[in-house]
């Protein structure tokens, strides 16, 4: 796949490796053309396993094939994260309160900054992996990284807690028909310096394959430049998945991706053959004609989604419970333990758990290229 070096497509087979692990997906026509082909690469590579899967670096895979959806879960990384509480336990039902975390005055120590950086890269890995859920938690805590105080710790602890209760919830994918993106912003929500947060999620056949939470680069001046750049953001990102999509042999219905915005303002500015921007940010209004050039060849719509519906509103800022959990509905994160009970899913072998501790202990490198 041109946009993707890591993935092979021969005769409707597809190939997915990171570094030494390797998924094969099929559909079940094309069994014997997969067995072919694994049997080719083994003439040349050792390789193990071959079975149904079950794991993928460290995530399982649990499905539900009477309804053709599909749950991934990092129980058991979750459980791992455990050894970073400072003494504090209990559950909490969101990852973060609704008072901002402002910079430490003071100087936090070479332990305090690496132990900070490993809570903050362990969260991290599970935000982008099945936890979208903790996404702007981690995004606000990562901020401080390089000097953290107590007020820090101790919300990267409640983020900690967080996962630990709710451990079991898993990203579901499938259950619908539709390829969409939401986008949002929070207009200079951050005192320090009054740049906005931004969040996109993008979801494929109900479930959400890809999703950001993060600071815009430079000041807008009104909540219509800051969306506008949040709407440039995640149909960047849509029309790229879309590529890769494509790339992959799947055929969508229709030729326009929609994208859902909770600015009406924003949605004139994009589509109204008569929409002005008066701004002196030569970036935002090149944002402006740039997503009105894509509305305008028909390869995006932009359309309006009320703030309760609004898939990226959570990844924006810090909820109350009841929005908190809709969101979480929302983004689909949900609880399966009844399934991780009884779905007969083999352990992970001591390589896999091995591999899940270097990542812990390695929490400190971060995930920079992921933008959190």
């Amino acid at each position: 796949m041109p946009h993707e070096p890591c993935c092979w497509i021969k005769d409707g087979v597809i190939i997915f490796f990171y570094v030494d692990d390797i998924v094969v997906a099929f559909k079940k026509g094309s069994r014997q053309k997969a067995k072919a082909l694994m049997a080719s690469i083994k003439q040349r590579y050792a390789l193990q396993g071959g079975e149904d899967l079950q794991w993928f670096l460290g995530v399982a895979i649990v499905r539900d094939r009477a309804n053709r959806t599909v749950y991934l879960s990092q129980a058991d990384y979750v459980n791992k994260l455990d050894r970073f509480l400072d003494g504090t336990r209990g559950s909490c039902s969101t990852p973060m309160s609704n008072v901002e975390l402002l910079p430490y005055e003071s100087k936090a120590s070479r332990e305090e900054i690496t132990n900070y950086q490993q809570i903050t890269g362990s969260i991290l890995y599970a935000a982008v992996f099945t936890r979208p859920d903790v996404a702007f938690a981690v995004s606000r805590l990562a901020r401080f990284n390089l000097n953290p105080g107590p007020k820090h710790l101790t919300a990267a602890n409640r983020a900690i807690r967080y996962l630990l209760s709710t451990s079991n919830y898993a990203l579901k994918l499938g259950g619908g028909d539709t390829f969409e993106t939401w986008t949002d912003a929070s207009f200079a929500d951050n005192t320090v310096d009054r740049r906005s947060s931004q969040a996109y999620v993008t979801k494929l056949f109900g479930g959400a394959i890809g999703w950001r939470a993060n600071k815009q680069d430079t000041v807008t001046t009104s909540t219509t430049e800051a969306e506008l750049l949040a709407l440039a953001q995640g149909t960047k990102e849509a029309l790229f998945s879309l590529r890769l999509i494509q790339e992959a042999g799947v055929t969508l219905d229709g030729n326009k991706i929609p994208i859902w915005c909770d600015n009406l303002q924003t949605i004139r500015l994009v589509t109204k053959d008569t929409a002005t921007l008066q701004t002196k940010l030569r970036h935002v209004d090149i944002h402006n004609h740039w997503l009105r050039e894509k509305v305008a060849n028909g390869e995006i719509t932009v359309d309006y989604v009320s703030t309760k519906e609004q898939v990226a509103d959570g990844l924006t800022k810090a909820l109350g419970d009841d929005d908190f959990k809709r969101f979480r509905a929302m983004v689909g994160v949900e609880d399966i333990t009844e399934r991780l009970n009884t779905r007969g899913t083999q352990p992970l072998s001591e390589e896999e758990e091995e591999a899940l501790e270097d990542l812990i202990e390695g929490g400190e490198a971060g995930f920079p290229e992921l933008g959190l």
